[in-house]
C-alpha cells in the first residue's frame, strides 16, 4: 500500500512538471510572436536566447534616428528571480541626469522628511508625478513644458516604473514580460512618450 502511494505520488508530481514545463513553452511561444510582430511594425531586429526556461527577447535598432533596445533581462538567483521588459536608448540623448516617475507612498513620506523634487505649480499634476534632476533643472523644466506635462499626465496609468536619463542612457523598465498585447502596447505608450520628450529638446 505504502508504495502504491510512493509510486502515485511521484506520478502526480513528474505529471505537474510536464503540465508546467508546457505551460511555459507555450508562453515563450506567444511572447517570441509577440516580440517579433513589434520588431516588423517598428522595423527593428529581433532575437531571442534561452536561460533555463525562458527565453528572453531583444529588439534593437534605431526609432526616430536614435539607437534603441528592447529587451528582457532576469536580475536575482533561485526564488528572487525577477523578469524585466526594458528600453533603453543608448548612447544617451540627453547630457543630464533626470528621473520621472509617479508619487508612492514612500516619496509622499520623504517629502514629508524634507526630500524635494521639482513641482510645475500644477496641484494635480504635482501629486501625481515625481520628478528628479541633479544639475540642470532649468533644462528640465524647459523639456518638460507643458505639452509634455499634458502627455505624461495621459500615460498615467501605463507608467509602472521610472524613466531615467543617466550615464547608461535614456531607460525605462517593467517588472514582467509582455504575455498579453494589451501590455505590449501599454508599453509602448511610456516608448512613445520617451521618443516625444527626445524630440522636444531645445
Amino acid at each position: 500500500m505504502e508504495i502504491l502511494a510512493l509510486v502515485g505520488f511521484f506520478a502526480l508530481l513528474i505529471g505537474i512538471i510536464v503540465l508546467s514545463v508546457r505551460f511555459v513553452k507555450k508562453q515563450n511561444k506567444k511572447k517570441i510572436e509577440l516580440f517579433q510582430q513589434w520588431g516588423l511594425r517598428l522595423n527593428l531586429h529581433h532575437e531571442n536566447k534561452k536561460q533555463l526556461l525562458a527565453k528572453l527577447n531583444t529588439l534593437s535598432g534605431e526609432l526616430d534616428g536614435k539607437p534603441v533596445v528592447i529587451y528582457e533581462h532576469i536580475v536575482g538567483s533561485g526564488k528572487n528571480q525577477v523578469l524585466y521588459t526594458t528600453v533603453t536608448f543608448a548612447p544617451n540623448p540627453f547630457d543630464f541626469d533626470f528621473k520621472i516617475g509617479k508619487e508612492g507612498f514612500f516619496t509622499k513620506v520623504g517629502k514629508s522628511f524634507g526630500a524635494k523634487d521639482i513641482e510645475f505649480g500644477d496641484e494635480e499634476f504635482d501629486k501625481k508625478f515625481l520628478l528628479k534632476c541633479k544639475d540642470q533643472e532649468d533644462r528640465f523644466r524647459s523639456l518638460m513644458d507643458f505639452r509634455m506635462q499634458g502627455a505624461l499626465t495621459n500615460i498615467e496609468k501605463q507608467l509602472k516604473g521610472n524613466i531615467s536619463s543617466t550615464n547608461a542612457g535614456f531607460t525605462y523598465s517593467l517588472v514582467g514580460g509582455f504575455n498579453k498585447q494589451t501590455k505590449l502596447e501599454e508599453f509602448e505608450k511610456v516608448m512613445t512618450f520617451m521618443r516625444d520628450l527626445i524630440k522636444n529638446q531645445r
